[in-house]
């Protein structure tokens, strides 16, 4: 994963300096976008969650799901795990299981399983920014967050046969105060954004090198958040909804790489790319069905 990142941040320079011009009017439309839909939406959001998952609300609202736990071969503890990692969405729930590995909490595999399985959007972003402002339906944006938790323990029991028992309570985990939650809600949104450029601009470049009918497909799948806006700008309602569910399970490049480069796990990109495919085909499915509920 390192020696990845070194040749795209090679490549990131080549680019630099050979259209210049074309980056910078990316990357000023990609920071607006950034600032002005990302960082409301996933702010507050994300800097409560850090600081609750340092107490026992986790294994508290887990508790009534404890029914789940032999379906899912884990223990009660890592049940408390997979909702705050549900909470807390991709890419952020990857320094969670960070924190549980670190911690000996859970074993290399079972930070693996996890790490695939349990890969879903920020529970405010996909209710806020795509429900609300997107898609103009709240409605709609909790439907697809209940899709996407469908789809990880859809994961989750498909990868049943590695079980995981956490040793200790999530509460263990070292405490955030509020400078160090803040802080971590800051790194998260920087690095955010930081990936949101890489990849935008990486796509333009890609784009002289394909055909103009694949152009917009490249921009969707390269970055999630992006290619969400541009789903709902191109398509009605109904079929806007089924594409972003799409693409809310695959996460798009942009977030998988975010979530690899996290994860301190030596995890084979190609494994866990076949689980975001896997997970978009779910999504996709789902919403489907949901599509067909509400309009018959």
């Amino acid at each position: 994963m390192k020696k990845l990142e070194n040749c795209l941040i090679l490549l990131f320079l080549f680019l630099f300096f050979s259209q210049s011009q074309q980056i910078s009017q990316t990357s000023a439309i990609m920071l607006n976008f950034w600032f002005e839909q990302l960082v409301p939406s996933l702010f507050l959001c994300i800097f409560i969650l850090q600081l609750l998952s340092s107490t026992s609300f986790f294994s508290e609202i887990s508790k009534p799901f404890r029914f789940l736990c032999p379906l899912l071969n884990i223990n009660t503890e890592a049940l408390g795990l997979v909702f705050s990692c549900l909470l807390m969405g991709a890419p952020s729930s990857t320094l969670l299981i960070n924190q549980a590995y670190k911690q000996k909490q859970i074993t290399e595999k079972m930070a693996h399983r996890l790490l695939c399985s349990i890969s879903v959007s920020t529970i405010s972003f996909l209710i806020m920014t795509i429900g609300a402002l997107m898609l103009k339906d709240i409605h709609l944006g909790i439907y697809l967050w209940i899709i996407q938790i469908l789809c990880a323990f859809v994961c989750l029991g498909c990868t049943r046969s590695v079980a995981v028992i956490m040793s200790t309570p999530l509460t263990n985990i070292k405490k955030h105060s509020i400078r160090s939650a803040l802080f971590q809600t800051g790194s998260i949104l920087f690095m955010i954004g930081g990936y949101l450029l890489i990849f935008q601009n990486l796509a333009h470049f890609i784009l002289s090198f394909i055909p103009e009918s694949f152009h917009q497909f490249v921009f969707i799948i390269s970055e999630f958040s992006y290619g969400c806006k541009l789903i709902s700008e191109s398509f009605d309602t109904a079929k806007a909804f089924v594409l972003i569910s799409a693409l809310c399970g695959f996460n798009g490049l942009c977030v998988q790489f975010q979530s690899l480069s996290m994860s301190e796990l030596h995890i084979s990109i190609g494994k866990y790319f076949c689980f975001r495919c896997f997970q978009s085909l779910m999504s996709l499915l789902m919403a489907s069905a949901v599509i067909l509920l509400l309009h018959g």
